[in-house]
């Protein structure tokens, strides 16, 4: 389709493939560029509804539990599946160009998970109290309010340098 046709007309001149040093890395093609702005508007919207369900859905003794440590009940099946559904966030994270420290931060709050979770039963009781996909939702809701919200995808830095206001200096 269209679409295909200018994601790679900038990868290719003649139909022959492109020297690296031919390519402006900063160029983002439209079909892709629009992905990017719409990933970018609903992405707190995502991370609110996503952390709910995994961390926050249901009460039980007063206390808020989601689907995570309910599918941590199934023995390294359910752990794995609770892991690529949170991971869903730090790859949000990663397109839109967080700053390092923030992406590893949600990484580590997935590992910890994971690593807590995969202890039996305590794993499960752990995994209540430390909710990492809400840990993830409010370092991308934190970001998008100290900078005004996403970049839009001309905004982004294409040097793989992560995006700009880092907090530490790291990037």
């Amino acid at each position: 389709g269209a679409s295909l046709v200018s994601l790679f007309e900038f990868m290719s001149e003649g139909g022959q493939a492109a020297r690296p040093e031919d390519v402006d890395s900063a160029y983002i093609p439209n079909c892709i560029e629009d992905k990017l702005d719409a990933l970018s508007a609903g992405s707190i919207k995502f991370a609110e509804d996503l952390s709910h369900k995994l961390d926050t859905r249901f009460e039980i003794c007063g206390a808020k539990v989601g689907f995570d440590p309910i599918l941590g009940l199934i023995p390294l099946l359910g752990d794995i599946i609770a892991v690529i559904i949170a991971s869903s966030l730090f790859l949000r994270g990663l397109v839109l160009n967080l700053p390092k420290c923030k992406v590893f931060k949600m990484g580590w709050n997935i590992a910890s998970d994971c690593g807590l979770g995969a202890v039996p039963i305590l794993g499960d009781v752990l995994d209540c109290i430390f909710k990492s996909n809400v840990k993830n939702k409010d370092i991308l809701k934190d970001f998008s309010d100290e900078n005004g919200g996403f970049p839009k995808a001309k905004e982004l830095e294409m040097n793989g340098k992560g995006a700009k206001g880092c907090p530490c200096g790291c990037c």
